[in-house]
């Protein structure tokens, strides 16, 4: 009780303001984030945890399995640190991070031959779209007898779903146990894609380097790779 005694004190001294920009601001006016600060916040129980979002309702927050996320602004971290909860600071500067999610992919084709695996810096950023299709041409050039794009379709608003088969010793006509992974069903999941393809790589790099564990599942098993299960996003 400790807690939600403080913060019935304290926390309106720092929840009256809003992280939202100035009403009087024009609605084209670039949005600074500098300084603002991420806490995650671990909460008693469930009660506590809606009793934190009341109290940050003005705030830019998330409840997560992990606890209750708050971002505060550079001139109230003070305030927000003597409220004495049990917080966790996971970034001191969200604006620096905004930017550096926003560089330039590091990805581009010249940096390896054709054939060959694609270097690593591709996980460094995010991508687009297009980007993501080339990325996968270019996995199956490096794995050639080896794997094979398929058009299984198309999207509501008309882009090809493609699906990648992997396979080992006994060919694309082996009768084998099939492995299938997809990603990117539904909105937002930006994510998923790098992991399935951080998984193809895994796969291709280990076979051709005689991995034995690798060497072993694919020659057991067949596997499908679905990366954009949705390309709409929607």
């Amino acid at each position: 009780m400790r807690l939600l005694a403080a913060l019935a004190l304290l926390v309106p001294l720092v929840a009256s303001r809003s992280l939202e920009p100035d009403s009087s601001s024009p609605h084209t006016a670039k949005v600074s984030y500098d300084g603002y600060h991420l806490y995650r916040i671990r909460a008693a129980d469930q009660k506590e945890a809606e009793f934190l979002a009341k109290r940050f309702a003005t705030y830019h927050t998330e409840l997560t399995s992990r606890g209750f996320e708050v971002i505060i602004p550079p001139n109230e971290v003070r305030n927000f640190n003597e409220l004495g909860l049990n917080a966790r600071l996971l970034s001191d500067d969200i604006g620096s991070q905004i930017r550096d999610e926003s560089k330039t992919p590091t990805y581009k084709r010249e940096l390896h031959k054709i054939g060959e695996l694609p270097d690593l810096s591709w996980y460094d950023s995010f991508h687009a779209y297009e980007d993501h299709l080339q990325y996968w041409d270019d996995l199956v050039a490096a794995f050639p007898n080896n794997s094979k794009k398929y058009n299984i379709g198309s999207s509501y608003e008309n882009r090809t779903i493609y699906a990648f088969h992997f396979f080992g010793d006994k060919g694309i006509k082996g009768d084998k146990p099939i492995i299938l992974w997809h990603s990117t069903v539904h909105a937002r999941e930006w994510i998923t894609t790098l992991v399935i393809e951080y998984w193809a790589w895994q796969l291709i790099d280990g076979y051709k380097s005689r991995d034995s564990d690798i060497t072993k599942v694919l020659n057991y098993y067949d596997f499908w790779l679905v990366p954009f299960h949705n390309p709409d996003g929607k």
